[in-house]
């Protein structure tokens, strides 16, 4: 990858950030910010985003509050969204439970689809203490796959359920492949419509 997930999110979230407010849009981060039309709006949110870090000691959520949206709300969720499906779905139906439009970028890391992994093998949770040891790691790798890509679906699908886009974005990726779609898709979705940007 050419940067971790969490540092592409980041930069995907406050680059589209500024990129909406220079196009006159008033742009904000749910339970952190309301929503601001500010030039200096990537330190706003940097600002917000560090606040939130050191009162959740580190460990913040996972997914943005499942409040509903005002109607002609697009929000945009940046994330890996490797949390329960069950969480995502109801976090996409509560946030659009008023009609709000949606975007949700799935940020992936190409080792986690081509699961490269074989021998004995120790795998690290990065949010977590938890450790796993396995020997034959290769074993895995088809049900891996399996449960990866149904997992994928199962958001895909609860994207579409409530007519918002979805976008695969791999860190191998250019960034500006990512930040060129979302554009797009906004502007097919109303450029009056006020933005709610999250980056997990």
């Amino acid at each position: 990858a050419m940067q971790p997930k969490v540092d592409r999110g980041l930069v995907l979230g406050l680059a589209l950030a500024d990129l909406l407010v220079r196009g006159g849009e008033r742009v904000g981060i749910p339970g952190l910010t309301r929503a601001l039309a500010t030039r200096n709006i990537i330190e706003r949110f940097a600002e917000a985003m560090i606040d939130e870090e050191k009162r959740a000691k580190g460990e913040p959520d996972e997914l943005p509050p499942r409040d509903a949206l005002a109607p002609r709300t697009q929000a945009i969720l940046i994330s890996d969204f490797l949390s329960a499906p069950e969480e995502i779905v109801a976090t996409i139906q509560g946030m659009a439970s008023r009609g709000a439009q949606g975007h949700v970028v799935m940020i992936a890391d190409p080792v986690e689809e081509t699961f490269p992994f074989t021998g004995h093998t120790e795998f690290l949770d990065v949010d977590s203490t938890a450790r796993l040891r396995v020997g034959e790691a290769e074993s895995f790798k088809s049900e891996y796959v399996k449960r990866l890509a149904m997992h994928r679906d199962s958001v895909r699908a609860a994207c579409h359920s409530r007519g918002w886009s979805f976008i695969l974005h791999r860190t191998d990726r250019p960034a500006a492949e990512a930040l060129l779609a979302l554009r797009m898709r906004l502007e097919a979705g109303g450029a009056a419509a006020p933005v709610t940007a999250e980056a997990s």
